[in-house]
């Protein structure tokens, strides 16, 4: 899990990353977050849903649909790959994102690294 360096904390815990990425926790030290998703292409995705999220993709899809009818709110923002995840919580103030440990190794400087998470590739 990474964010830019102007993210207000160092690190969470898997249940707050759980309550961001469910559109429950929306604000940290008044900083409105912005979750950053991967498209569904992307394997890292389905990792994260099931490790993190306990969802398959159709579920979480049937989650945001459910939540956004009911409740409102704004879903993860996906990009294309991690790339694309790296450069927006880089760039975006409250942006956090999911990306391999190894893709972050050229960004590092500009990046903070708020939980590890390990799972198969």
């Amino acid at each position: 899990m990474i964010a830019g360096k102007s993210f207000p904390v160092d690190t969470l815990t898997l249940d707050g990353i759980k309550e961001i990425y469910k559109g429950e926790k929306q604000l940290i030290a008044g900083v409105r977050l912005k979750p950053i998703d991967q498209r569904d292409s992307q394997t890292i995705r389905s990792q994260f849903l099931n490790k993190v999220l306990n969802f398959s993709g159709d579920e979480y899809v049937t989650y945001w649909n459910n939540r956004l009818f009911r409740e409102g709110g704004i879903p993860p923002i996906p990009q294309n790959n991690s790339g694309e995840v790296i450069t927006m919580v880089q760039e975006t103030d409250g942006a956090i994102g999911y990306v391999w440990l190894d893709e972050t190794t050229a960004a590092k400087a500009n990046l903070r690294i708020l939980l590890t998470i390990h799972v198969r590739q």
